[in-house]
């Protein structure tokens, strides 16, 4: 029987609406194993940080009960919510990953932009310089530059709101201007780090949408929050498929795969739960476990968006 994987992305729990644990449990239902990749809780910020907690909690205690397998990846705004910041599935096809690492600076159009670059290049530097090319070390930095980077806006009682931003036209420029350039980064980023991956799947934009750049499709899962489009990857034994997640009243269900985002898997004889087997699951809770520590250099460039579907 076909196993089937759902990944999604940037529910940033704790933030108050609905209860996304509860809405989603029609979603993960359909589900065997369930990747959560990145940015999904707001652990780290003492307005939010209670609410995020139980959020986890909540989402977890659901996929027990459901008998689904939960990996959780670490994100920007959660990057101590386990030790996982990427995961190979289909034996290397496909390659997930929050998507933050793929520039210096994390989040261009944040205040801490400048901050969050220097954290992140002086983490590289503490490395060997036969280490900072590693695809470990530059997640490995990039946590710790979202780590400074929360541990600052803790301290200030900053909360991060969205709304915050309609005082900063300048940021609101390059949040545009990142949407564009980020599936150039992303593909950039697999070329060096998982040349063999046909499919990249992250999140971090809040721009959902499938991109062909060369020889690898490019799935940005979206987001719950701003500007509130989120979508799913479902993957099983054959096939990978971006779907959109619609909301009827409290509760999300899956929108039928449509032909142009539904793909088949290079390798249909290996399976996506062969990337499972054998491997110890992350852990779930929401206290923070340290990152092994790696290191390397990424001076991202920019590739020209050539398909959009």
């Amino acid at each position: 029987m076909s196993r089937r994987t759902l990944v999604i992305s940037d529910l940033h729990l704790g933030r108050g609406g609905i209860d996304l644990p509860r809405a989603l449990e029609p979603v993960i239902a359909e589900a065997d194993e369930l990747v959560l990749n990145g940015d999904v809780a707001e652990l780290h910020l003492p307005d939010h940080r209670d609410d995020a907690a139980r959020g986890v909690e909540s989402l977890r205690r659901r996929a027990e009960r459901l008998g689904i397998g939960i990996t959780f990846l670490a994100g920007n705004h959660d990057p101590l919510i386990g030790p996982r910041r990427h995961l190979h599935l289909a034996d290397g096809a496909i390659f997930a990953t929050h998507g933050d690492a793929v520039h210096p600076s994390l989040a261009p159009w944040s205040p801490s932009a400048s901050a969050l670059q220097e954290a992140y290049l002086s983490r590289l530097e503490s490395f060997a310089p036969q280490e900072r090319s590693r695809l470990e070390s530059v997640l490995s930095a990039s946590r710790d530059a979202a780590s400074r980077e929360w541990e600052r806006n803790a301290l200030s009682r900053g909360s991060g709101r969205p709304w915050r931003l309609l005082s900063r036209p300048l940021a609101l420029l390059r949040i545009s201007l990142f949407w564009r350039e980020y599936p150039g980064l992303v593909a950039d980023f697999a070329l060096r780090h998982a040349p063999e991956a046909k499919f990249v799947l992250v999140g971090h934009s809040h721009r959902p949408g499938a991109w062909r750049i060369g020889e690898r499709t490019i799935l940005n899962t979206g987001a719950f929050r701003v500007p509130h489009q989120p979508h799913a990857v479902l993957l099983d034994d054959t096939s990978i498929a971006l779907v959109r997640l619609v909301r009827s009243g409290r509760r999300y269900r899956l929108a039928a795969p449509s032909s142009e985002r539904h793909w088949s898997l290079p390798t249909p004889e290996r399976t996506a739960a062969r990337a499972f087997e054998g491997s110890r699951r992350p852990s779930t809770s929401p206290i923070a476990e340290e990152a092994a520590a790696t290191s390397a250099r990424l001076a991202p460039v920019s590739m020209p968006l050539r398909a959009h579907t």
